[in-house]
């Protein structure tokens, strides 16, 4: 892998801040967000994050103000289909695992490219660790998610 990479994970899934901790710990890295953007999930070595889709979904549902969670579920179902179809290529981070201690994410990804890492200024880590749901949202759609994001993580 060159000195550059992809975070693309589906929006609410930890972009921002994963790639605010890669950046840190990979400055010899140039990290580029690709929110949402299933094309990129097609790179080579593309370091994707995954959260339970009944998480994410309808926290952009809020954050976006767009009601319809159904849409929103659709567009998460090919996303993590995407993601599942192309894990060999992928760096899969768990978002879970990202929020609680980030240095395993860090290992993670410092293995997988073949990079040094350098110690991260962990202040510019420091989150709120209360995430919530925001609403209450079934569908079979959400089951199939769901399902498909317990597969990738098992599999990771």
């Amino acid at each position: 892998m060159g000195r550059d990479s992809i975070v693309c994970g589906f929006p609410r899934s930890g972009n921002l801040y994963l790639h605010s901790v890669l950046q840190s710990s990979f400055p010899q890295i140039n990290f580029y967000e690709k929110v949402g953007s299933i094309t990129s999930l097609n790179l080579q070595n593309s370091i994707v994050p995954v959260r339970n889709p009944y998480y994410s979904v309808p926290s952009w549902s809020v954050f976006n103000n767009e009601p319809d969670l159904e849409s929103i579920a659709c567009w998460n179902l090919r996303f993590l289909q995407k993601i599942l179809d192309n894990m060999e290529n992928l760096i899969i981070v768990d978002f879970n695992e990202l929020i609680i201690d980030y240095t395993k994410v860090i290992n993670k990804v410092s293995k997988k490219l073949k990079e040094k890492s350098v110690s991260p200024n962990v202040d510019l880590f420091k989150i709120n660790n209360n995430f919530e749901s925001y609403v209450q949202y079934d569908s079979p759609t959400m089951i199939n998610c769901f399902n498909l994001y317990s597969k990738i993580i098992n599999t990771i």
